[in-house]
């Protein structure tokens, strides 16, 4: 279950971090089970893509509280989660 697991975030911590960065959306490269994502360079606010990603069922988390401005936390999830968070995304940048 492990090698498998890491297998699994290994391979979409390379797609979230192709994706944010062919979107001009900041972010780390990470060998976690979540991306920082900082979206000062496509001026958009991290407040109103958290609520519209809300309300389309996706939860991500804000970084307020941790004094990173303008930057949300995606954690790696399922297949299907992962597939929905990046249609979601798209959508909304």
């Amino acid at each position: 279950w492990l090698n498998k697991e890491i297998k699994h975030v290994n391979k979409w911590s390379k797609i979230f971090y192709t994706i944010f960065t062919n979107l001009g959306i900041e972010t780390n490269f990470s060998n976690g089970n979540f991306l920082l994502v900082n979206f000062n360079k496509i001026k958009r606010s991290s407040k109103k893509i958290f609520i519209k990603l809300a309300k389309s069922g996706v939860l991500v988390r804000k970084m307020d509280v941790y004094k990173i401005k303008n930057s949300l936390r995606i954690t790696i999830g399922t297949n299907s989660e992962n597939k929905k968070f990046i249609n979601e995304l798209r959508k909304i940048i």
